[in-house]
């Protein structure tokens, strides 16, 4: 019978991790050790990169599904437009109105670099 195991970490820890078996994502680590970037800007990068390639960045969106108001995540979006992680254009309909459309880049060099 295999040992039993301990449900607490190790007393030297600082770190416990789960094993990845669902709902997880790969991110570049890069992004959270950017120090141009607040810790608001990073926290909200991560949750703009946890979801799907096809996802629509929504300003109403994320100020219902997240604890900072409009003018807060209005900030955050300028500060990662500001340092190549966010790329807005503006595109015209074939209605003829027009929109924008938001991409986001998990690095800022793959924005092109016209930007």
């Amino acid at each position: 019978m295999p040992p039993r195991r301990s449900l607490r970490p190790p007393q030297d820890a600082t770190i416990v991790r789960l094993a990845k078996v669902d709902r997880y994502f790969v991110v570049d680590n890069a992004l959270f050790s950017d120090d141009r970037l607040s810790w608001e800007a990073r926290g909200l990068m991560g949750y703009l990169l946890s979801k799907p390639d096809d996802w629509q960045v929504r300003l109403h969106d994320l100020i219902r599904h997240g604890p900072a108001g409009e003018h807060k995540i209005r900030r955050m979006l300028r500060e990662l437009q500001a340092r190549g992680y966010l790329r807005r254009e503006r595109i015209k309909r074939l209605d003829g109105t027009f929109a924008w459309e938001t991409t986001i880049y998990e690095v800022p060099a793959l924005a092109s670099p016209d930007d």
